[in-house]
């Protein structure tokens, strides 16, 4: 997993980069819910004893993940996303730090009408990501895991449907402009890539190459995704 992680991610990272400005404000109407020291060492414990990886718990660089609950006006709904954010350790100081955002796109199966919780691969997703970071091998950023799951069939495809609602739009404005609204994030599209495997894979290169949506994201990776190169590149 760490090995499909640094892959995908390095296909975004390198025109995605970072910077600083201003901090973005908290909205108060919002549930956050931060990761505690215990969970993020159970989750590297578990990497550990399954065999996936050599997760060292004392290269993690102390991340924040964020359970982030908001009503959704696109899909008239409850929704949760997962956001995590990297340790500062800026000697210049945090206040006015910001970070590229990465909008990880999760595959079938995972999210509230998913099989499995989407908090389960965002605390792993963060445990990688922290080591990565320790390590110098990928550069600090926000990585944001929304949830891509519907009532009727499991699964979105992050596309707008007449029978769950207008997804797309949802995952490329709504979900978007919460996390510049929420979290330390940089506001242009020149820091903000998007990119996932299978389902997620599908949604990012649709989303992404979509210009409807102005081009909202300078990188895109898709990992084993089911695509039709000529309808999704809107030839």
């Amino acid at each position: 997993m760490k090995a499909f992680l640094i892959c995908i991610l390095s296909i975004c990272l390198p025109v995605v980069a970072y910077g600083q400005s201003v901090t973005a404000g908290k909205n108060d109407e919002a549930l956050e819910v931060q990761q505690s020291k215990r969970d993020r060492n159970s989750f590297a414990l578990a990497f550990n004893k399954g065999g996936f990886d050599n997760v060292q718990l004392n290269q993690l660089s102390n991340g924040t993940l964020t359970e982030f609950n908001f009503y959704s006006t696109y899909l008239r709904e409850d929704r949760t996303m997962y956001v995590y954010v990297p340790a500062c350790t800026d000697t210049a100081g945090c206040e006015d730090k910001r970070y590229p955002v990465i909008y990880f796109l999760h595959s079938s199966g995972f999210g509230q009408y998913g099989l499995t919780d989407l908090r389960v691969l965002a605390g792993f997703g963060s445990i990688i990501l922290d080591n990565l970071i320790a390590q110098n091998s990928i550069r600090p950023m926000i990585v944001v895991f929304p949830d891509g799951s519907e009532p009727h069939f499991g699964g979105s495809f992050y596309t707008d449907s007449e029978l769950y609602g207008p997804f797309e739009g949802h995952i490329v404005n709504e979900v978007v402009d919460i996390v510049q609204r929420n979290f330390p994030a940089r506001q242009n599209r020149m820091r903000r890539g998007v990119m996932g495997p299978s389902m997620g894979g599908y949604g990012a290169m649709k989303i992404a190459l979509n210009p409807t949506h102005n081009y909202k994201y300078r990188a895109v990776a898709s990992h084993s995704a089911p695509l039709d190169i000529a309808s999704t590149c809107y030839q």
